[in-house]
């Protein structure tokens, strides 16, 4: 499709939809056996099981930036 602008034909592209994945993997989703934790505090690695359970307990999300 063309569009005139002035005495200039410009031609339009259409731009396919790009689906959004999901860029990070986040809490059951992470398959790793043991992850790094990092904080206000500390850095420190813990086991996913005890990574699930604190990040439940503070009503917030696991989130795996590295895999």
């Amino acid at each position: 499709m063309t569009k005139t602008k002035g005495n200039i034909a410009r031609k339009q592209f259409r731009r396919g939809r790009v689906e959004k994945k999901d860029l990070h993997k986040i809490n059951e989703k992470i398959s790793a056996p043991f992850v790094r934790i990092v904080g206000d505090v500390e850095s420190k690695i813990i086991s996913i099981k005890e990574a699930l359970h604190k990040a439940s307990q503070m009503n917030l999300d696991l989130v795996e930036i590295s895999p």
